[in-house]
């Protein structure tokens, strides 16, 4: 008998196969070369952005502003702007036109932004346990949330913010790590950058690992105010759900910590 997929396999198999009905041109072997390159090409600009860099807190905080400028770009003042007028001209196809115009440069600049704190170098700013504790706390929450799990994380239809366009065909969860946190999603990437900061422990990497929550922050309002416009119900859960750092979190650790069927 055939081994059963493990989870992640499945739900990013099975989620890529429904993103595709919204974007069939990623069925497309010309368009994901054009997708793989173009990320490529954004990780590639890391190379020469870190020599010029060398440690001097105020080119990495440059640098970091310039990844985040571009991904705002085509996330915040594009994709999310545009999305009214692409359904108004392209209909059902809206999603489509938008992934290839908007989202496929927006991952080249999200990879680095998230990546380049880990990388910049500079003198040691905290004792080296206390930045060592704070750092792996950091990362085994953030490697926890994603184990806990892997229907959000691996699901690239959610990832992908199809919903975002198409608001009145999805739903607005509340269960699960959604019960905990608002933002689950940037919440991880938060904890991930900070915490990979940390553990280079300099003040260049801290200062562009919160460069980078402030932008996730900038994200999750900009979805948030859709949600409230839309969803007057959701003010309740917003007032009584915290965005990114958990209220109760020996009750948040207890269901990381609890079994993951199907994982």
């Amino acid at each position: 008998m055939k081994a059963r997929l493990p989870a992640r396999r499945k739900v990013l198999r099975e989620s890529f196969e429904r993103l595709c009905e919204w974007a069939p041109e990623l069925r497309s072997r010309a368009v994901q070369w054009r997708l793989i390159v173009v990320v490529a090409a954004g990780v590639a600009t890391l190379v020469p952005a870190l020599c010029w860099v060398r440690g001097d807190p105020w080119r990495a905080t440059a640098v970091e502003g310039l990844y985040l400028l571009w991904c705002g770009r085509y996330m915040l003042w594009g994709f999310f702007e545009q999305r009214e007028r692409y359904r108004a001209i392209h209909g059902e196809q809206a999603y489509a036109h938008l992934f290839l115009d908007y989202l496929v440069p927006f991952l080249a600049g999200a990879g680095p932004v998230i990546v380049f704190p880990a990388l910049v170098s500079g003198p040691r700013l905290l004792p080296s346990f206390v930045a060592l504790l704070a750092g792996a706390y950091l990362l085994a929450t953030a490697l926890l949330m994603e184990r806990r799990a892997p229907e959000i994380f691996w699901n690239v239809e959610l990832r992908g913010f199809v919903f975002t366009v198409f608001p009145e065909r999805g739903e607005v969860i509340q269960c699960g790590l959604y019960e905990y946190l608002r933002h689950p999603i940037y919440s991880c990437i938060a904890r991930f950058a900070l915490g990979l900061a940390l553990l280079r422990n300099n003040l260049p990497a801290l200062v562009c690992a919160m460069m980078l929550c402030g932008g996730l922050w900038l994200m999750a309002r900009t979805e948030e105010l859709d949600l409230v416009a839309r969803q007057p119900s959701y003010v309740a859960y917003r007032d009584a759900t915290p965005g990114f750092v958990v209220r109760r979190p020996g009750e948040f650790f207890r269901y990381l910590l609890g079994s993951d069927e199907g994982a």
